[in-house]
């Protein structure tokens, strides 16, 4: 993990890396994911009670939030969603 001012991002040795971003705020951390076929991510996402933002599947990237204890419920999907992620190749 690298960590900067604004975001926590990712890096493979010692090169960022950064397919899965991770922004903190006070109530919620808001993950960015670079991943294709984003509208099926968003129905699996949605159906897990996890908050999508909108505008974040124009751009190539997946939005949304996770709050205390969403991690432990959603270890399974969300591991497969970076999984996915991390096979995107970056432009």
């Amino acid at each position: 993990m690298k960590y900067n001012r604004h975001y926590i991002g990712l890096t493979e040795n010692g090169i960022a890396h950064n397919f899965v971003v991770f922004r903190p705020k006070k109530e919620f951390v808001r993950v960015s994911a670079k991943i294709t076929e984003a509208d099926a991510w968003v129905g699996r996402l949605e159906d897990a009670d996890l908050v999508v933002m909108e505008g974040g599947r124009t751009r190539g990237t997946l939005i949304f939030r996770l709050k205390t204890g969403d991690v432990q419920k959603h270890h399974v999907l969300l591991k497969e969603l970076f999984t996915a992620a991390y096979g995107v190749k970056e432009e």
